[in-house]
């Protein structure tokens, strides 16, 4: 029986195989510095570009057996064989409620290029973070297509990282300090430094990007000194390192509890790490899982960026939130979408409207990681009249639950970061992604009826998705925001402005935020530049905000 899986692979590997009615050969052969591999020649969604693709690219040796847990070694050279890169990059171990099973392989350290032109270009490099809550997803261009910014002559990258327990777990001892997944992260910007000149990229010319967890990522490798220099520019959509779920002080209590579940009781940290590496690493995974299955553990987050301070080469050193008042040093887009708290109607919202009635200040005080949640009233009660007024909370007030949700999980502290920008010298453009799409959405893929634009809407019109087949057809709506977002967003890459001119398309100028002025581009079926709207609110929550971990 033909799997979908299976029926995807199988059309991709002929599509690969079919001519192409051109001069350009279909194959060609790249030399870097690690060896010689072999890319693709392919024609993006609309037919009108022509680029080499080259997927399952090693930057690293396969962090698996004594290297589990620990720092990610660069790659050996080979000197033989041709590394043919057809095949996807293997995604990093993670565990599929779909399914009910662990997919992906340990051994993940892998990216993608694609791009147009491979001599003497010096063109602009795009570098992708996948997000998915550190736990899940991959750089896969059935999602993270780049059919649509390869047309801007851009070099994209995208690259895998080790996510959840094997990219995240930190036992406070330098043999699994934490932070592995940043590091992996950051060994890969070392490739590109070095070998994306063989690609057409510029060295000196590399934007990183990201959404969600992928965008809490760039916010961590512009905090991190481990990361200086490796690139120039950042564009951090729809997620902080600040936000609650995006960073823990600790969790190696997890560890501890993933050895006893397998019969082992370790007295210390080094005997748990011990103990964890023999054991298969999907079971691990899938045990974790069991452990935390209950709907508050996967809103919070365990396994996340921490403080990994006993580290050889740390990248957080210190407290998160100490670390990111210093603010980012790059020119950077950062921006949220208009109701990104729809996002937590995808799962069991049955006990959800009793619980923000009845326990509001333990919910806030449990998401933020306040120790002491009986002195809060003074800070909680604004917000709780702020969304919901003075009246019972109960399921017709669905709307404003979206609203608390987004503000508390993404928007408030990507406000935040860009307060803080106010006070550096580099430029930084916020936006608000209000637009509501044609296609469907990830609310119109779930069922939910709620107003308003969603975590993950924009990232349509950042790529095309190969498993949705069909590409935005010309002349509608749809077709006009993403030639705006693919604009913007390569501009910033190219010039370090999204906007450098007006024009049909781009008929309104983004200005950057000012000491005096928090600038937002309003990104909907017009664009708008004006002072930010959700600034009322921010100043509702940000007394509580200071409280938090």
């Amino acid at each position: 029986m033909l799997t979908i899986g299976r029926f995807l692979r199988s059309t991709a590997s002929s599509y690969l195989k079919k001519p192409i009615e051109s001069k350009r050969a279909l194959t060609v052969i790249v030399k870097t510095e690690d060896g010689k591999i072999k890319g693709h020649a392919l024609k993006n969604v609309d037919k009108d570009v022509e680029y080499f693709s080259l997927r399952g690219i090693p930057y690293a040796e396969p962090p698996i057996n004594d290297l589990r847990f620990k720092d990610p070694i660069p790659k050996k050279k080979w000197t033989t064989n041709i590394r043919d890169t057809v095949d996807e990059s293997n995604m990093s171990l993670q565990y599929e409620p779909l399914i009910g099973k662990v997919k992906g392989k340990e051994d993940c350290l892998y990216l993608d290029i694609a791009t147009s032109e491979m001599h003497n270009c010096n063109k602009p490099v795009m570098v992708w973070f996948h997000g998915g809550a550190f736990k899940m997803s991959s750089n896969t261009p059935k999602i993270f297509g780049p059919d649509y910014l390869i047309k801007h002559n851009i070099v994209f990258v995208s690259i895998n990282y080790r996510l959840g327990l094997m990219g995240f777990l930190n036992m406070d001892h330098e043999e699994c300090c934490g932070n592995m997944g940043l590091k992996d992260q950051i060994l890969a910007l070392k490739w590109i430094q070095q070998n994306i000149q063989y690609f057409g990229g510029d060295s000196n010319n590399v934007t990183v990007f990201g959404q969600s967890a992928g965008g809490a990522s760039i916010h961590a490798l512009c905090l991190s000194s481990e990361a200086k220099g490796l690139f120039h520019k950042a564009i951090i959509q729809s997620g902080a390192l600040t936000n609650p779920w995006a960073h823990i002080k600790s969790n190696k209590k997890w560890g501890y509890a993933l050895a006893n579940s397998f019969g082992h009781k370790c007295d210390t940290d080094l005997d748990v790490i011990k103990n964890l590496k023999k054991l298969p690493a999907k079971d691990l995974v899938k045990k974790y899982e069991d452990l935390c299955d209950n709907e508050l553990a996967k809103v919070q987050l365990s396994l996340v960026p921490s403080q990994d301070a006993k580290s050889k080469n740390p990248i957080l050193p210190g407290p998160i939130r100490e670390l990111a008042e210093k603010g980012i040093n790059v020119p950077l887009i950062i921006g949220y979408n208009s109701h990104e708290g729809i996002v937590r109607f995808l799962g069991d919202t049955s006990k959800m409207y009793d619980e923000l009635d009845k326990n509001f200040n333990e919910l806030l005080a449990s998401h933020l990681r306040i120790d002491n949640c009986e002195k809060l009233t003074e800070f909680t009660e604004p917000i709780k009249r702020h969304y919901f007024g003075d009246d019972k909370i109960t399921k017709v007030k669905f709307n404003e639950a979206a609203q608390f949700f987004g503000d508390l999980l993404f928007i408030m502290e990507v406000i935040g970061v860009a307060k803080i920008q106010q006070h550096k010298d580099v430029p930084t453009y916020l936006y608000k992604f209000s637009y509501r799409p044609d296609l469907p959405g990830v609310k119109e893929k779930f069922g939910i009826k709620i107003k308003g634009t969603c975590h993950g809407d924009e990232l349509d019109f950042l790529f095309h998705a190969e498993a949705r087949k069909k590409k935005i057809s010309a002349g509608t709506r749809d077709r006009t925001t993403m030639e705006r977002m693919t604009t913007m967003w390569t501009n910033f890459a190219k010039f370090g402005n999204p906007t450098p001119e007006k024009n049909e398309l781009l008929n309104e100028s983004w200005l950057p935020v000012t000491k005096k002025k928090l600038n937002c581009l309003n990104i909907s079926d017009e664009l708008t530049c004006s002072e930010n709207n959700d600034l009322r609110t921010y100043e509702i929550w940000k007394p509580l905000l200071s409280l938090s971990q």
